[in-house]
């Protein structure tokens, strides 16, 4: 994973554009200014990695104070503060050491290798994401093979792949929803197991920390993006229904507890900048403006997220044409974890789609697709091998479903500068194959306001052939070949 991601960064892409940077500056004030004042650091000349200048926009405001804060989520750049520091120290080293005719001729100067620093710790959070998975895969399937081959192919493809080197805060969300999700699903239920225990010893008193970090990992999702509030009531719904099987019910208190003070810190943290408790001027509710608007709006924001050329999923990713199916597997294998998973993705989704909730809409602006998907990509993942972990002969719609994700997968990979779009309703990738005729993106969806006829045209008939899909795979669950898993 890491080598082929590595490989993929050596292309042209606009990573170190859009938010990125100025999460990176967040996470430069930290380390050199030991605070998150920015009211000189985007034109302090001292700051190599920026160049010594860059525009703030609207990615800083004056805070209540009337000093330059940021407006974005701080979890991400205080995670990251000690390996931005030693980033930065060994990138010095690079420029100073390496020859400058070598530099120049692999086109690397302070800000790129810097920011190829930055792209390999993200990179590592994905082959563990990908680690993680094959676990998950191989208890779905007692085929070791195949769960590693879709784990492969899973992994790289969007919307993983084009966010696995880019210093977001969703792949970060991920990363460490997933190992929650993971820590709840091994918590003691039948006596005690060594995750809680001393030496691993049966009969020994549970131990609370591994619960209180849990608790603290979730209550740090609200420091890392405001918009991780539904992943984080999903993993606390998990808790409370795994936590009646617990032998110790104080471990419930103890995860909660965990939650509760990361929550505070970043309530405190609202406050000390913009003098309120829990919105900033980018984490914001929205109004209110009739109940037909909203459904309307919520409908824009589910069929954006799967159909539109810019930033939908299944654009870029048909492999999660296979999750509905693999829902229904699911649903009969394996009902708790099939539940546990519509819990987390439901609760994340169904705070996104609320426009009252949610005031940024359903687009990453300038992003990859799907980037509001990404932290609940790993169960999507999971979701899609499900309708293949157990079937005796995988079908031949499926082969051909896994050849055209290879061939964008592949494509994308020589060319992930075509990954990125802004909303403008016509997608970078569709323009690069018709030749910016338009031919190509007239017949795809697009979700800008107004909608066209084509559009929903063609929506209409891409989930009535989602559904057949769906319900032709379905069928062949009569056709297993592989037990229950325990």
């Amino acid at each position: 994973m890491f080598l082929v991601i590595w490989g993929l960064i050596t292309h042209g892409t606009s990573a170190g554009t859009g938010d990125e940077p100025h999460y990176q500056m967040m996470t430069h004030s930290l380390v050199f200014d030991r605070d998150l004042d920015l009211t000189s650091d985007y034109t302090n000349p001292d700051n190599l990695a920026l160049y010594g200048r860059f525009e703030a926009g609207p990615h800083v405001q004056p805070g209540k104070d009337g000093r330059l804060r940021p407006v974005h989520d701080i979890g991400m750049p205080i995670l990251f503060a000690p390996y931005y520091a030693v980033a930065y120290m060994l990138t010095r080293q690079v420029i100073a050491h390496v020859p400058a005719t070598w530099l120049e001729r692999a086109r690397l100067n302070f800000n790129v290798v810097l920011r190829d620093f930055l792209s390999f710790a993200m990179i590592g959070l994905t082959a563990v994401i990908a680690v993680r998975l094959l676990e998950i895969f191989s208890a779905l399937s007692t085929s070791s093979g195949r769960a590693f081959a879709w784990v492969l192919l899973m992994v790289l493809s969007p919307p993983i792949l084009s966010h696995s080197f880019l210093f977001f805060t969703e792949l970060l969300s991920a990363f460490i929803a997933l190992h929650v999700f993971l820590w709840l699903r091994r918590s003691p239920e039948k006596g005690v197991v060594p995750l809680f225990t001393e030496n691993g010893e049966k009969g020994v008193r549970p131990l609370f920390p591994p619960a209180l970090l849990a608790g603290a990992a979730t209550g740090f999702l609200l420091l890392v993006h405001a918009r991780n509030v539904g992943l984080i009531a999903g993993l606390m719904i998990l808790a409370i229904l795994r936590a009646r099987r617990w032998p110790d019910r104080r471990l419930i208190v103890a995860f909660m507890g965990g939650a509760a003070v990361l929550v505070a810190v970043r309530t405190g943290v609202t406050y000390h900048f913009w003098g309120t408790w829990l919105t900033t001027p980018q984490a914001r509710v929205g109004d209110f403006a009739g109940w037909q608007p909203l459904v309307t709006e919520s409908a824009t924001r589910i069929t954006g997220w799967l159909f539109d050329q810019e930033h939908g999923l299944l654009p870029y990713a048909p492999i999660y044409l296979l999750a509905p199916a693999g829902w229904i597997a699911l649903w009969k294998r394996d009902r708790e974890l099939c539940v546990e998973i519509s819990i987390l993705v439901g609760a994340y989704v169904g705070v996104m789609t609320i426009p009252v909730l949610n005031a940024h809409g359903w687009r990453g602006g300038w992003s990859p697709a799907a980037r509001f998907l990404v932290p609940i990509a790993p169960y999507l993942a999971i979701l899609a091998f499900s309708a293949v972990a157990h079937l005796r002969r995988i079908p031949v719609i499926v082969f051909i479903i896994v050849g055209v994700q290879v061939c964008l997968d592949a494509f994308l990979w020589q060319h992930p500068g075509l990954l990125w779009n802004d909303g403008f309703g016509t997608s970078a990738f569709l323009r690069f194959l018709d030749g910016g005729t338009g031919r190509l993106s007239s017949s795809f969806p697009s979700l800008n306001t107004p909608v066209s006829n084509v559009t929903m045209v063609v929506v209409a008939a891409a989930s009535a052939a989602w559904l057949l899909l769906t319900a032709w795979l379905s069928r062949r669950e009569r056709d297993l070949r592989l037990p229950r898993p325990a």
